[in-house]
């Protein structure tokens, strides 16, 4: 988008949005810093972001953890059409661990697990029929993947 009769300060949000992804897609981070700098300021009143911004947060990790187990659950697929259905059990144990990690983790920050089973998203059948047929995952596997998010950074 090229910025020529119109000042900054006029640029429609759509405009202005447009124009941040071209910049970003040139890597012209000064034209990214005008655009931002010159964005019209308003002043809100919304709920308490504390509320906010955790809720959006939590809903944004269950469907990215959801996602995974999607993912994984399609992998056991193509391995036991390719390998055979012993290979897709390991792809089911690891889905069963990260599904009771990512419980406790729900746990850990003061959401007991019902809410937390409630409030994922609906899961694909594939991935309920997966978990179920994995065996009750060991503390040791689950508390792995808790550690591992927990060097990522993930949480």
């Amino acid at each position: 988008m090229k910025i020529k009769d119109q000042t900054y300060e006029n640029l429609t949000p759509d405009q202005r949005v447009v124009a941040l992804m071209e910049a970003s897609i040139r890597d012209d981070e000064a034209e990214m810093r005008r655009l931002v700098a010159t964005t019209p300021r308003r002043t809100y009143v919304q709920g308490d972001a504390a509320v906010v911004d955790k809720l959006e947060w939590l809903t944004a990790l269950c469907i990215a953890i959801e996602l995974d187990m999607a993912n994984m659950a399609l992998t056991a697929f193509l391995v036991q059409k390719h390998d055979g259905i012993k290979a897709s059990f390991n792809e089911a144990a690891i889905m069963a661990a990260m599904n009771e990690a990512s419980a406790r983790w729900f746990e850990s920050r003061n959401v007991p697990r019902e809410t937390w089973l409630k409030f994922r998203p609906k899961r694909h059948f594939m991935v309920d029929n997966l978990i179920d047929l994995a065996p009750e995952p060991a503390d040791f596997d689950v508390q792995n993947i808790l550690d591992q998010w927990a060097r990522q950074d993930i949480f």
